[in-house]
């Protein structure tokens, strides 16, 4: 876990930009945060992050869908740049799929399985987004503060009532920043879960996703392994990374704001320093990764000659 604030004090010493004992003031705080930024970002695209390789199971047919919604088949908060991996399940192991472009995914027929992958990121204007309570649903701090009803049924931690009106509602506990709440709704008539839920909830409407498109139609189970995107940092917020990256970040930030300082006569040392430690890590990682590829080796040889091989292999 690495502080922010301390990150950035120890590169304002390390370069000299403030004295030992000294407190940065909030401009250059700032201005180093946005550098910051700026650097893990890279650093995560240069795949040097590697406590950001995310792993994900998905069982689908000829696409994959990665955003932040509920209409995606991976949830994250931001679709990847590009994609590491994307291996097919055979038997009990996964074979990587061969990455290619559009043109040759599509240039064959999509009745066999698997056997490569493009990737894209695009804009769905229909995908649903952040899920938001509706605003004529009640919200309320406790049980006791709900509607006067008699309670029907309880189920999956989810109050069902039937009111003297006879509609009906449902009281559910959601979680906030400052604790749970309960949210009150009414429906007419014997709703499902599915219209109580439409009562309650409301969605935001378009969606940045990346698109994982197959060479098949086939059913299959796939295992795609990417470098997730790391959230803007502001700066009151810890890094939440091996404290081996400490030094490379420290590093990386203080030949940042030697640039942007124009501090000339140490720059090629400040560059030095970074490159030595982006060496380090890079060693560190091609050790530790190849505990993360082992259940994605083999090839479809392999499987042809073991009677595996799917049909258009």
């Amino acid at each position: 876990m690495i502080s922010i604030n301390e990150l950035i004090q120890q590169a304002y010493t390390r370069c000299g930009l403030v004295g030992e004992g000294q407190s940065v003031n909030g401009t250059k705080a700032m201005s180093a945060l946005h550098e910051l930024n700026d650097l893990v970002q890279m650093l995560n695209q240069q795949e040097y992050l590697s406590d950001n390789l995310k792993v994900f199971d998905v069982r689908t047919s000829n696409a994959i869908t990665v955003g932040n919604g509920p209409d995606f088949n991976i949830l994250v908060s931001r679709p990847p740049s590009h994609i590491k991996s994307v291996s097919r399940k055979i038997g009990d192991r996964f074979v990587p799929l061969v990455s290619s472009n559009l043109e040759s995914v599509n240039s064959v027929s999509k009745g066999h399985l698997a056997t490569q992958f493009t990737y894209s990121v695009d804009y769905d204007p229909n995908a649903r987004g952040e899920q938001k309570v509706r605003e004529n649903a009640i919200v309320v701090e406790t049980f006791g503060e709900l509607p006067e009803c008699t309670a029907e049924d309880v189920e999956n931690s989810v109050k069902w009532y039937a009111t003297e009106t006879n509609s009906w509602g449902f009281a559910m506990g959601v979680g906030t920043p400052s604790g749970p709440v309960y949210v009150w709704a009414t429906y007419a008539g014997s709703p499902t879960k599915e219209q109580l839920d439409a009562a309650i909830y409301e969605y935001g409407k378009g969606q940045i996703r990346g698109v994982i498109t197959l060479d098949s139609c086939q059913s299959s189970e796939y295992k795609v392994i990417f470098f997730d995107e790391i959230p803007e940092y502001t700066l009151s917020d810890k890094i939440f990374l091996q404290d081996m990256y400490k030094s490379l970040l420290l590093a990386g930030l203080t030949y940042k704001l030697a640039v942007r300082f124009k501090l000339q006569e140490w720059l090629q040392v400040y560059k030095e320093d970074f490159e030595d430690q982006k060496s380090i890590v890079k060693r560190i990682n091609s050790t530790n990764r190849n505990m993360v590829w082992n259940d994605c080796d083999g090839s479809y040889m392999d499987d042809y000659v073991n009677g595996r091989a799917g049909f258009g292999w």
